[in-house]
């Protein structure tokens, strides 16, 4: 009797065991699929959180690149006008030939590049929060590309402004003329809009392959 009682004891032991091993995996069943779950949920409000600020640095640099476009051929005529002074002497030079340039001479277009998507991003915090180091690398960079192209461009507006004011004033030409003869801004602005563009479009192409923004 006592070897039979004996013999039940170790046997409940074993299946009361059995029973809370099942339970507590269960528990830890649900806790991980719960914790799955959620990490999940968390990626996908980080992922779209994040698109928040790279969707408008997506659509600046479609912005960037239809300036760039807008301004290349004047600026392509700029150089046409620079290489017509360069290669015929002063006394030769040609009014009716000059007057086919006035859209240069009288442009006074100021070209700035918005980065408040940039800053937008830059203040959010959300930057920390990109694993992607090369596409964080490339939008600081860019940013600061960009912030010195509107330092230059603002230069060469200004420069170009005093000498419009000063033909309006005086109605002599011969300053402006020397500046696009001699000015090396001139060849220099349609390789930094051609510079422009590609960063534009490298950023884009990189915003597009990123995971952020699908």
């Amino acid at each position: 009797m006592n070897d039979k009682s004996g013999g039940s004891m170790p046997k409940k032991i074993f299946i009361n065991a059995l029973k809370y091993l099942r339970e507590v995996s269960i528990v830890m069943l649900g806790l991980t699929i719960s914790f799955s779950i959620n990490t999940c949920v968390n990626n996908r409000n980080e992922r779209r959180d994040i698109s928040l600020y790279l969707q408008p640095i997506y659509t600046e640099m479609d912005r960037v690149i239809a300036i760039v476009e807008e301004r290349q051929p004047l600026t392509e005529r700029a150089a046409e006008f620079r290489l017509y002074l360069l290669n015929t002497e002063r006394d030769s030079w040609c009014d009716e030939r000059i007057k086919e340039f006035s859209d240069v001479i009288g442009n006074s277009v100021r070209t700035v590049f918005r980065l408040e998507s940039f800053e937008m991003l830059h203040n959010s915090g959300m930057m920390r929060l990109i694993s992607d180091r090369d596409l964080v690398m490339l939008i600081l960079s860019k940013k600061a590309f960009l912030e010195y192209a509107n330092e230059f461009f603002e230069k060469a507006f200004q420069e170009k402004l005093a000498l419009i004011h000063e033909l309006i004033r005086t109605g002599d030409r011969t300053q402006i003329l020397e500046y696009y003869r001699n000015s090396m801004l001139t060849p220099f602005n349609n390789a930094m809009l051609s510079q422009i563009k590609t960063q534009a479009e490298t950023l884009k192409q990189k915003l597009e392959e990123s995971r952020y923004m699908r």
